[in-house]
């Protein structure tokens, strides 16, 4: 929010106004896969981004001037690496704040002999789980929460070659529990029934697989395999009957709450790095 151009919608939202443009015109990528909607807590306004804190890599925000690879975007293009895995021993911590808790852990693939690594990252509000055990808590109180995991291989084929798989999935909603029904003569879908509940959210899911290969000293390929779903859902039961709609909707299309994709992305580029001693060496893909 500190960079210039760059401004958020609200002091507890984490979409970004870039140069004057609404948040769906700016491109976000995560390890070459585009994603749409990132942000946890929708119903809140998506205070909490889907990047977890400690999977990211690299952040790169391109505010104007970028590459023609990613598309017709109007108003800039955010870029997110995850990190790699540590290949020597495992670790694990964990940690609290005032929305979530969360796990992160990461090691050496087993069997790999060093040559790939592992991470897995996961969060989950905490306050709707203390809270909707109290006894004074007003009928009808709504406490929007979310639980996601996140977790990236990387293998090394040989010294040219590397193969990288990211799995994401995460579910959030807001429940809304024993409301009592009043005027059951006006809906014959509340015949007969005394309480009904409500639950609203979102599902949300990325896999992708991915090839990088140094073809020659100085020219590098990446083609990655993607899908990526974004799903509304909306649930109304009673003592008697379950009603459930999941609404639909294939891009470009934005007016709607369900996306699906699978996209192939392609990238090769020729690096030159300058070493001490002024020769020219090719990149390092690690």
């Amino acid at each position: 929010h500190a960079l210039p151009g760059v401004v958020a919608r609200a002091d507890f939202a984490s979409q970004l106004y870039v140069r004057g443009g609404s948040p769906d015109q700016n491109l976000i990528v995560v390890d070459r896969v585009p994603v749409f909607n990132p942000y946890r807590l929708k119903l809140l306004g998506g205070p909490v981004s889907m990047f977890n804190p400690d999977m990211v890599d690299r952040v790169e925000l391109l505010a104007g001037g970028f590459p023609a690879r990613y598309g017709d975007r109007l108003a800039a293009v955010l870029v997110v690496q995850n990190r790699e895995g540590e290949r020597e021993r495992r670790h694990w911590r964990g940690g609290a704040s005032l929305i979530d808790m969360r796990a992160f852990a990461e090691g050496p693939l087993p069997g790999s002999r060093q040559n790939g690594s592992w991470t897995a990252a996961s969060r989950r509000t905490w306050y709707d789980q203390l809270f909707n055990r109290l006894d004074s808590l007003p009928k009808g109180t709504v406490l929007p929460f979310f639980r996601d995991y996140q977790a990236k291989v990387v293998y090394d084929l040989g010294p040219e070659q590397k193969l990288h798989l990211n799995v994401l999935n995460s579910h959030e909603g807001a429940l809304l529990k024993d409301l009592d029904v009043e005027d059951e003569d006006d809906d014959d879908f509340f015949t007969a029934a005394d309480e009904f509940q409500f639950e609203s959210g979102f599902d949300n899911s990325l896999y992708s697989l991915g090839w990088a290969n140094a073809i020659s000293d100085v020219t590098l390929s990446d083609l990655t395999l993607s899908f990526f779903n974004d799903d509304w859902f909306f649930d109304l039961t009673t003592e008697e009957e379950f009603w459930q709609l999941h609404a639909l909707l294939q891009p470009p299309k934005a007016d709607g709450s369900s996306l699906k994709m699978l996209s192939i992305f392609s990238e090769s580029s020729w690096n030159y790095i300058m070493n001490e001693g002024g020769v020219v060496a090719p990149g390092s893909m690690k």
